[in-house]
């Protein structure tokens, strides 16, 4: 009678590790035929060209409560009219360019809110920009820090803000 029992655990348990072992098996091959999907639907980004911002347009201060809110650029005192246009330029240019880097991105359409908050998960972006200035293309390299912009322009260094205004 033990022996009965006996054989009918052990008979039990070979039944169990072989249908745990097809589950896995069938998993691992599912789990390869989905990772063989990725290269085939998702396409690679392809390098943004750099921008060439020419004028800016000045978006109307609205007073109703739910309006959209303007940009103003913050930028630091003494600066060259030169520097002001390079510089405000650069910003506006490298903001176009963040906005079609993120369109590419599903996660990004499904949550627009989320460009405004992905620094905090450790991302940030950087670009190298050509800004055409009096008809001039000026180099310029953007660099997205909280709270602002580091603009590097013939060698110095420029911190920008941008702030939204009602």
């Amino acid at each position: 009678m033990i022996m009965n029992v006996l054989t009918e655990v052990l008979e039990g348990l070979k039944i169990t590790v072989i249908g745990v072992t097809v589950v896995f098996v069938i998993l691992s091959i599912l789990a390869a035929i989905m990772a063989g999907f990725k290269p085939l639907f998702y396409k690679r980004a392809k390098p943004a060209k750099p921008m060439a911002v020419v004028k800016e347009e000045k978006k109307p201060v609205a007073e109703k409560p739910g309006a959209p809110m303007a940009e103003k650029i913050i930028l630091p005192p003494g600066l060259t009219p030169e520097e002001i246009s390079v510089l405000t330029a650069a910003v506006l240019g490298f903001l176009e360019y963040k906005k079609k880097k993120l369109e590419g991105i599903e996660l990004f359409k499904e949550f627009p809110g989320l460009e405004n908050i992905i620094y905090i998960a450790g991302v940030s972006f950087r670009a190298k920009l050509k800004v055409s200035v009096g008809g001039v293309e000026k180099p310029v390299e953007v660099e997205e820090v909280p709270g602002g912009f580091i603009v590097r322009y013939r060698g110095k260094e420029y911190r920008v803000g941008l702030k939204l205004e009602k």
